[in-house]
């Protein structure tokens, strides 16, 4: 093992290192290549029969009380929701005030 081996492991371990660097810089949320874009925020109300929730956004660029829509038999909320964080993504890649969007269960393309 001489010098050779030793620059082989630091070129290995540069380029983990980066690889690191930007797969975290660039994230790997599957979502994230269907453009969706993810939130979280309080409930305020759930209207399990609708499908319509009700949602203190925290999530900066998007924040306020919004009105979402999601398809109840996905169960991806409970009434017991109510006043509890929760995060999800909906079907768009910005938030614009008085617009309501679906929320989607994680990795759905659509």
């Amino acid at each position: 093992m001489g010098l050779s081996h030793r620059n082989n492991r630091k070129r290995h371990t540069w380029k983990v290192s980066l690889l690191a660097i930007i797969l975290s810089m660039v994230g790997l949320n599957p979502a994230a290549a269907d453009e969706n874009l993810q939130l979280a925020g309080y409930v305020e109300s759930i209207d399990m029969k609708d499908g319509i929730i009700v949602v203190d956004v925290r999530t900066a660029g998007c924040e306020g009380i919004k009105t979402f829509v999601f398809e109840p038999k996905d169960d991806l909320f409970d009434r017991k929701d109510i006043g509890r964080k929760v995060e999800f993504f909906i079907n768009s890649t910005d938030c614009t005030k008085k617009k309501v969007y679906t929320i989607k269960r994680e990795g759905d393309s659509q």
